[in-house]
């Protein structure tokens, strides 16, 4: 015995006795969780309670029809997804095209044959897990991309950097609200614009495609944009080419401004060269003068040696400044 067998809720609804009882034998022998209804309008009521994996539905009955019963199945949300299975009797004429038209999925003729009941059943109640474990796939991977949107959705909302997304031609798809800082313009206004018109020079688009498209990637692309009051920033993109099998090809990206810092780097090589001119000009200048004198003055005599003092005498340091050194051989 399967689980779906074991563990299946299936709801009959018929206005004849004998068939409830018969039904229900047949299918709790197997294992099935059967829950039996006199008519259309019990049936509804019983619905508001509970909800079965499957329905087997009498056509014919007083009040409310088979049909009817399933077209406000159907129109109902939380019943909508039920299958259900008419029943007919050979000699009832059985309108084959109205019963899937309202919703059926199937139908089995009385007198029932025990063997065709459970197969029936049996294939649409595993239909019917195929159907709700697509359902819980769907709605699991939903999930995650509901998250990894929000999350998505923050990192674009609070970057510091401009993340973009524009067509190969380069129309602004999106673009992050960092993008008011770097260029003056809301996310509206550029929504309406290329963005070749915020390109310091508009042939820098068509260079941007030259490295990007073989490659499908750049990554610190340097360019000069366009501020709305007519000033340049200096500028690296990294972007990828996004190529969706149903969605035109698109350039996703992030724009860092470096106009501080490349401002800084050229005025750090202004100090360097400054210093390097200093640096010779100060060689140039020492190769040109004399060399400095000693000052005699400054000259002060600690000791002398024996053996100097044996060839030379003794000599005070007065006496040596004013005669100067002499050389002993």
């Amino acid at each position: 015995m399967s689980q779906i067998e074991t563990k299946s809720n299936i709801l009959i609804v018929d206005d004849n006795p004998a068939n409830l009882s018969v039904l229900s034998t047949i299918l709790a022998e197997r294992g099935y969780v059967v829950r039996p209804a006199p008519n259309g309008q019990m049936a509804l009521m019983a619905l508001q309670k509970f909800r079965p994996d499957l329905i087997l539905l009498d056509i014919m009955m007083p009040k409310i029809d088979g049909y009817e019963v399933c077209r406000r199945l159907k129109e109902d949300e939380q019943t909508r997804d039920i299958p259900v299975i008419f029943m007919s009797a050979l000699s009832e004429v059985l309108d084959k095209v109205k019963a899937f038209d309202v919703g059926g999925v199937d139908y089995i003729t009385k007198p029932f044959q025990a063997e065709e009941v459970l197969a029936r059943v049996k294939t649409h109640l595993a239909l019917r897990e195929l159907q709700k474990e697509l359902e819980r796939k769907v709605a699991e991977r939903t999930a995650e991309l509901q998250h990894s949107e929000k999350k998505y959705r923050a990192i674009f909302e609070d970057s510091k950097d401009v993340i973009y997304i524009t067509s190969v031609a380069g129309q602004i798809e999106d673009v992050s609200p960092a993008c008011f800082d770097l260029l003056g313009y809301t996310r509206a206004e550029l929504l309406a614009r290329n963005v070749i018109e915020v390109y310091a020079q508009p042939l820098d688009h068509q260079r941007f495609r030259q490295e990007i498209d073989p490659r499908g990637s750049v990554k610190d692309f340097a360019v000069k944009l366009r501020h709305k009051d007519g000033t340049e920033r200096d500028c690296l993109i990294t972007a990828t080419l996004r190529q969706n099998d149903n969605a035109a090809p698109i350039y996703q990206g992030i724009i860092r401004d470096v106009t501080a810092q490349k401002q800084a780097e050229q005025e750090r090589l202004k100090l360097v060269a400054m210093q390097q001119e200093l640096n010779l000009a100060k060689q140039i200048q020492e190769s040109l003068l004399p060399p400095p004198q000693p000052n005699w003055s400054d000259i002060e005599v600690i000791c002398f040696s024996a053996p100097a003092r044996e060839v030379g005498g003794i000599y005070t340091p007065i006496a040596i400044l004013d005669w100067g050194f002499q050389i002993l051989d």
